[in-house]
């Protein structure tokens, strides 16, 4: 028990001295509304109870509104999940510094498109007003509206930075009793690392996952689904996606952990730089690279967090 508390607190100094914490907030229009007395009708209309039957409208139905919502996910699934672990419930993230720079360069490609899609709003928000009213017809209601210029400053995006407390604890100096700050500081060091342990079972998800994925396009090359008439194949995407996990996967690997240490090992030195035209030609490479993949997968698979 004493050898794991030390290895917890190692694990808890080193990782406040290589991270920090990110947020990433996208905000856009809000934009579906209820309507009540559409639901009122439906729900007369079709003798049901008011209870049940709500009528949701969306109020901009536009090609741009949609680029925008796109940009949103586009940044989830991509630099927030490729370069950050998750931390704290209200959106905080761990990043450690080193991949800083590339994780803000990949944002910035975002943050451009999406700044972009919002010049392109205002400039045609007339337009978009016009087919909303249309699109709508008797649904259209001008309170459900706000400002032109609302609907357009309600699309931002911001990035805040913060550092990690030692003991991750509201000033406890203050508190009733030295008993009490010791139960604090304890439930704290429990609260970092369940935090740390969750942001480790992640890494090693993305690991196992991208890695099956591998196996399965790879295996699967070549070959016709059961009552299918094309034989399946794999995009470029699958090896560029591979060769970004192996380039960071040592800055993901927060507390050092040999298992993932190896992997990334092995994924450099085996499984990096691989030719995508080259393994669709050659069924013999694909064959090797799944047997290396499943070989790295049965390394991080089973007791890994014994």
């Amino acid at each position: 028990m004493k050898l794991r508390t030390q290895q917890n607190n190692l694990n808890n100094v080193r990782i406040q001295d290589s991270c920090l914490l990110v947020k990433v907030t996208v905000k856009k229009f809000g934009n579906s509304r209820q309507d009540k007395e559409a639901s009122l009708k439906a729900a007369d209309d079709h003798n049901a109870s008011t209870d049940v039957v709500k009528v949701n409208k969306k109020l901009l139905n536009s090609p741009v509104i949609s680029a925008l919502s796109k940009v949103q996910g586009q940044i989830t699934n991509g630099p927030v999940s490729v370069f950050t672990l998750p931390w704290e419930e209200k959106s905080w993230r761990l990043i450690e510094r080193s991949v800083i720079q590339r994780f803000e360069e990949n944002l910035r490609d975002h943050i451009d498109k999406f700044e972009e899609y919002k010049s392109e709003l205002e400039k045609d928000i007339d337009k978009v007003l016009e087919r909303a009213r249309r699109d709508l017809g008797d649904l259209f209601r001008e309170s459900d509206f706000p400002s032109k210029q609302e609907i357009v400053d309600a699309y931002s995006i911001s990035v805040e930075y913060r550092g990690l407390s030692r003991d991750n604890t509201n000033d406890v100096r203050f508190g009733p009793s030295p008993e009490w700050v010791q139960a604090q500081q304890e439930q704290a060091e429990k609260l970092t690392e369940q935090r740390i342990q969750r942001s480790l079972e992640t890494v090693h998800n993305t690991v196992i996952d991208s890695l099956d994925h591998l196996i399965d396009r790879l295996n699967a090359h070549g070959v016709k689904k059961a009552g299918g008439t094309r034989k399946q194949s794999f995009n470029d995407s699958m090896i560029d996606q591979l060769n970004t996990l192996a380039e960071i996967l040592p800055s993901l690997n927060i507390t050092g952990d040999a298992r993932l240490t190896r992997a990334s090992n092995e994924l450099l030195t085996k499984l990096s730089g691989l030719d995508p035209n080259e393994l669709r030609e050659n069924k013999s490479l694909r064959e090797s690279v799944a047997k290396t993949a499943e070989q790295i997968k049965d390394d991080l698979t089973g007791g890994f967090f014994d």
